[in-house]
């Protein structure tokens, strides 16, 4: 099997129409379609050697080579739906062919959304070739879990981690991950706590952490490592107050970097209804409008973070100069959300609690100066020094997490904040349901805020008379 990268893929063609074509490149006069394609591919013109493709499989002379060569540019442009026709004409035309084969139709299917074919397509490719790559089982683990399958996926990566003396982080991970998702946390935990076994730098906390949740648990304790090794050093930067000249602990604030005006529709609801129920007391910031007020350290500034990476920055730095809430852009208030605040800003610090130890950040209600929002300011700026990039998309989580974790002050302000404050995940999980089957007010009395998602959204969006629809609607 040769293969030739053009346009920064590889298209793989088979020995038989690589002998075929010769070793030379470039068209010759009087050559075989076939061999011609071949010659195109390796001067870097893959569109027509599609095409000439397309043309020599439209005829009964088609070889199950020149299928699966077809096939592979037809990947290669992102024809998927195309591509997968090709390779089944290919392995129809040779049912013996090799593992790779089954294992490039079960990658078009992946990426044409046909996860059942696609995991048909890689566990023959396993079972074809002995040995198979690890590339393989890992993709085929994701077609279980694409197909809904995820016990099926934590199957496949269990026999990966059980065949290894000592199973890779990464491998345990991916075995955890569909051990949570097919709703075996407790074995998910007892995996973690074996890999902590074997290794020689695992700290007591770690296992902590592992028990109390073992999703995502790498990079959480990468970041908890990096709290408890710099925690003297974010302790002495949190020491310095952040209390502005005004209390605004009234102050609703929330925040489209981009401008109000361009928020997508989702989130221009949110707004209307926000506004509708609390006007008085909301913030509405964009960019231009959150730097008057306050201001990311330019050090920070200059890192070029993302929208979501810079309103966690924004929000620690609001809340611990003038105080009040922080609602994210996203959320629906059912109710008048202001006696509720009122209520959860008594003990300083209020958060839905997620997983544990850990915060859901997208409602944050907080006194000017709270010792937690000063701890979670400088250990954030601290990572970013570290290492210079917003390194998980969950960062400020995870940075909390450890904090509680790590800090006896952090963990017993954390304790005293109020839990149990209603559902405020309804809305996204009913979201794609029919408004009409549902009982609206009690989804509505289950929290004074819902927590929805501009993105993600799309299948809720496109189902006539869906949940978010009718919000849409009628908001």
């Amino acid at each position: 099997m040769d293969e030739v990268e053009v346009g920064g893929t590889v298209v793989r063609i088979p020995d038989a129409m690589v002998r075929g074509a010769g070793g030379q490149s470039g068209r010759r006069p009087g050559t075989r379609p076939e061999a011609t394609a071949v010659h195109l591919l390796r001067d870097g013109a893959l569109t027509e050697a599609d095409e000439l493709l397309q043309e020599v499989v439209a005829t009964p002379a088609a070889t199950a080579e020149s299928w699966f060569v077809s096939a592979e540019t037809a990947s290669a442009l992102g024809a998927t739906d195309r591509a997968v026709a090709a390779y089944e004409a290919a392995l129809a035309h040779r049912p013996d062919a090799p593992g790779l084969w089954w294992a490039r139709l079960g990658s078009a299917a992946l990426a044409a959304d046909r996860p059942a074919r696609a995991a048909e397509a890689y566990e023959r490719a396993v079972r074809v070739r002995e040995n198979s790559p690890a590339g393989w089982q890992r993709d085929l683990a994701r077609a279980y879990a694409a197909d809904g399958r995820p016990a099926d996926a934590a199957a496949v990566w269990a026999e990966v981690v059980d065949r290894q003396a000592r199973p890779s982080e990464r491998a345990v991970a991916e075995l955890v991950r569909y051990l949570v998702r097919a709703g075996r946390r407790k074995e998910a935990t007892r995996r973690l706590h074996a890999m902590l076994d074997r290794d020689p730098g695992t700290r007591p906390l770690d296992r902590v952490m592992a028990a109390n949740n073992p999703e995502l648990f790498g990079r959480r304790r990468d970041v908890l490592h990096f709290v408890q090794d710099h925690l003297t050093q974010i302790r002495g930067a949190a020491e310095e107050s952040l209390r502005g000249d005004t209390d605004r602990r009234s102050t609703i604030w929330t925040y489209w970097a981009q401008g109000w005006d361009a928020a997508p529709a989702v989130v221009a609801m949110c707004h209307r209804r926000l506004r509708a129920l609390a006007g008085p007391d909301v913030a509405a910031l964009d960019h231009d409008g959150a730097a008057r007020l306050v201001r990311v350290p330019p050090d920070l500034d200059a890192m070029g973070l993302g929208h979501a990476a810079r309103s966690d920055l924004l929000r620690l730095e609001l809340l611990g100069r003038y105080g009040g809430t922080w609602i994210d852009a996203t959320c629906f208030v059912t109710e008048d959300p202001r006696p509720h605040l009122t209520r959860l800003s008594a003990g300083g610090f209020f958060a839905f609690e997620k997983a544990q130890s850990t915060l859901a950040s997208w409602l944050i209600v907080s006194e000017a100066d709270n010792y937690l929002v000063r701890m979670a300011r400088s250990a954030l700026h601290a990572y970013l020094r570290e290492y210079g990039e917003w390194r998980y998309y969950f960062l400020f989580h995870y940075v909390f997490e450890s904090l509680v974790l790590c800090d006896d002050e952090a963990n017993r302000l954390w304790a005293r904040s109020p839990r149990g404050y209603g559902r405020p995940t309804a809305f996204k999980k009913h979201r794609a349901e029919q408004a009409d089957a549902l009982d609206l007010d009690a989804l509505f009395a289950e929290s004074f805020v819902q927590k929805l998602s501009h993105r993600h959204s799309d299948e809720a969006l496109a189902t006539p008379g869906s949940l978010l629809n009718h919000l849409l609607a009628s908001y």
